[in-house]
């Protein structure tokens, strides 16, 4: 998602099938599911990107498309609009495609900053050792959604479920009340509904707080600053 989140294309294709595993807060599928009612609203409507531009929770995820051999593991994730940036902290031997191709960590505790730059940042949070992803990938718009001219799907009960199309077709689940608490983000890269080509980030609802709503949630001086003597670019182990 990091990157094909962020390209917007046109009207959303409705062919992005529901994942495989709906967490408890969004309807269960049957064998003969009902076609999706598609509405054609005003994109502007859709949500902010996890509710606030200030936000942070816990993440599992789930990514055989780009992680075939570690293709689940979890994170916790910051993100704050005003600064234009994101912050990835992955636990030991949690880290996701970028720790796995920066030698500087070794799999061990893995910070990923995108930073408004344009440059995506790891530091192994055990050395202090940094470097630089040669990609740029940006951090989330907070508009996303309605920059990529989202369809709203009415196909879960106890959700909203957003469409668009990007790199590949974009899903994007949340709270129906007027928190909009993420829920679930998904996209199929490749075959929709093949489970080899998922990626998919589950939210967890406990760990999740918006600043604004919930009070500060986290510290975030300096934490989105570009980290010292990390110009390097990083090397594959």
């Amino acid at each position: 998602m990091r990157s094909a989140i962020l390209l917007a294309a046109g009207v959303a294709s409705v062919n992005a099938a529901t994942p495989p595993s709906l967490a408890a807060t969004t309807s269960s599928l049957t064998s003969n599911p009902p076609p999706p009612t598609v509405v054609m609203g005003d994109p502007s409507e859709a949500p902010t990107w996890g509710g606030a531009r200030r936000w942070t929770a816990r993440v599992d995820m789930t990514n055989p498309a780009d992680s075939k051999e570690h293709p689940a593991w979890s994170f916790t994730y910051y993100y704050n609009a005003d600064k234009s940036a994101e912050l990835y902290h992955h636990g030991e031997g949690q880290g996701d495609e970028i720790c796995g191709q920066s030698s500087v960590t070794e799999a061990g505790e893995c910070m990923v900053l995108n930073h408004p730059d344009g440059h995506s940042y790891v530091t192994d949070i055990t050395t202090g050792t940094c470097c630089r992803f040669a990609m740029h990938l940006g951090a989330v718009l907070p508009d996303w959604l309605a920059r990529s001219n989202a369809t709203y799907v009415d196909d879960l009960e106890d959700a909203d479920h957003w469409v668009c199309d990007g790199q590949y077709t974009n899903n994007y689940s949340c709270s129906k009340d007027d928190s909009h608490q993420p829920i679930r983000f998904w996209e199929y890269k490749g075959t929709v509904g093949d489970e080899t080509a998922l990626k998919q980030w589950d939210f967890d609802s406990e760990s999740y707080c918006a600043s604004g709503k919930d009070g500060e949630c986290f510290e975030d001086d300096g934490a989105f600053a570009k980290p010292d003597d990390c110009d390097k670019l990083c090397r594959p182990f």
